[in-house]
């Protein structure tokens, strides 16, 4: 009988070359709730990541699985639906599906409601070291090869599609800080009229900016926001004490309101990225 392994999102995104491991006896499942989430993550990584799991279920070691089907589906009833999403419970469903017939899945997930599902159904979970260890000393037959190079490069992608973001984000403040100190000159020929729409197409452009790269977009708005600060705090005979009223205090509060949406704003694009399952792992950000 072979081992059953569940793999939940965080899992995938964080151990890619699981997708091209393949040992004996141990097949890897991925529900199709669970790629959906992963399709839904930023979108260049989330194409390149859905190529690679396209190969890797025709090449054999991968198992793709429809929980939809009324024979699993039959189980979700079975499960409190409270904190849980469609991808938890289609996990959790298929797990009871497999020991329902006898198997003994596991589950590779980092998300506590899950586990505490599982703890509740008596559905083992597997932990980072046994993936890691598989990782290691799993057999990869030659015809996974070309497999593997794909997620290499992927990885590496990956890599530096997340520092080119980070960095045209604080390229983009320092720009932004230029222009916000030139302001007047820039717009002192287009009157009122004209400022408002140049302020709309702005404002139409930072939201498409958001929605198509939220990371870089996360960066220059927490870049803003420290500007913003910097500037209220700059004299150079700085004493707290001197600003202790309240015009200032509203606008140090604005910046720091501008920063933590930044920060908001990048957690989220961070999400289908390894960082992003580290610190929903290990600090609780972005759960």
């Amino acid at each position: 009988m072979s081992r059953i392994i569940i793999l939940d999102s965080s899992f995938v995104i964080r151990y890619p070359k699981l997708m091209g491991l393949k040992v004996d006896d141990i097949l890897f499942v991925i529900t199709l709730d669970v790629l959906s989430e992963l399709n839904s993550t930023e979108r260049y990584i989330s194409s390149k990541r859905s190529e690679i799991i396209d190969q890797a279920i025709s090449e054999g070691s991968l198992q793709l699985v429809n929980t939809s089907l009324s024979k699993i589906q039959k189980f979700e009833s079975q499960i409190p639906r409270a904190k849980l999403s469609t991808s938890d419970v289609s996990l959790i469903a298929l797990a009871l599906f497999y020991k329902d017939r006898g198997d003994d899945p596991e589950i590779a997930t980092y998300d506590k409601v899950i586990v505490d599902m599982c703890i509740r159904f008596g559905i083992k979970l597997i932990k980072d070291d046994e993936i890691q260890l598989l990782l290691e000393l799993g057999r990869i037959e030659e015809k996974h090869t070309g497999l593997n190079q794909k997620i290499n490069e992927f990885e590496t992608r990956e890599n530096g599609n997340l520092w080119k973001q980070l960095l045209f984000g604080i390229f983009s403040a320092f720009i932004g800080g230029i222009i916000s100190t030139n302001l007047n000159a820039i717009v002192k020929d287009l009157h009122i009229y004209g400022s408002i729409i140049g302020f709309l197409i702005i404002a139409f452009g930072l939201f498409y900016w958001r929605e198509r790269e939220r990371i870089s977009y996360g960066v220059f708005e927490f870049s803003i926001g420290f500007l913003a600060i910097i500037i209220v705090l700059l004299p150079v005979n700085f004493e707290i004490n001197q600003y202790t009223n309240i015009d200032t205090d509203i606008k140090i509060i604005g910046g720091l309101y501008i920063m933590v949406r930044g920060l908001d704003n990048l957690v989220k694009g961070l999400q289908g990225f390894k960082l992003g399952v580290y610190l929903s792992r290990r600090w609780k950000i972005g759960v």
